[in-house]
């Protein structure tokens, strides 16, 4: 997953400035800027998305995704045979719902937080 601020925000976290005195600079930005998540999943042959999230991902927004976009189109593969799934271990991905969910369409096969050591 990848964010994106579309509202002209640079993130400039890692930008440092070194001094000896305070510069005094200040960097103005804007709260709760416009963003949106950019979603893909890839195989040694397939691609799959983008997905766009607009909203701040949760788990019913993570397993609606999975729900209509993910495993339909997984679904239609003819070259995949028993498919690992592999995602970070951000709170939307470790809902009970979203689990649960994994486990019967990823039986031993989803690799994340107290997934399966494959």
């Amino acid at each position: 997953m990848g964010l994106f601020h579309v509202g002209g925000f640079v993130n400039r976290h890692n930008c440092h400035y070194w001094a000896n005195k305070d510069p005094g600079m200040t960097i103005e930005r804007m709260q709760s800027q416009p963003k949106i998540l950019v979603w893909c999943g890839f195989t040694s042959t397939e691609f799959i998305g983008p997905y766009l999230l607009r909203d701040t991902t949760n788990g019913e927004r993570y397993l609606e995704m999975l729900e209509s976009f993910v495993w339909p189109t997984i679904s239609q593969w003819n070259n995949i045979d028993e498919p690992i799934f592999m995602h970070d271990d951000a709170p939307a991905h470790y809902t009970r719902t979203v689990r649960n969910w994994l486990d019967n369409h990823f039986p031993s096969k989803c690799i994340g937080r107290r997934g399966p050591t494959l």
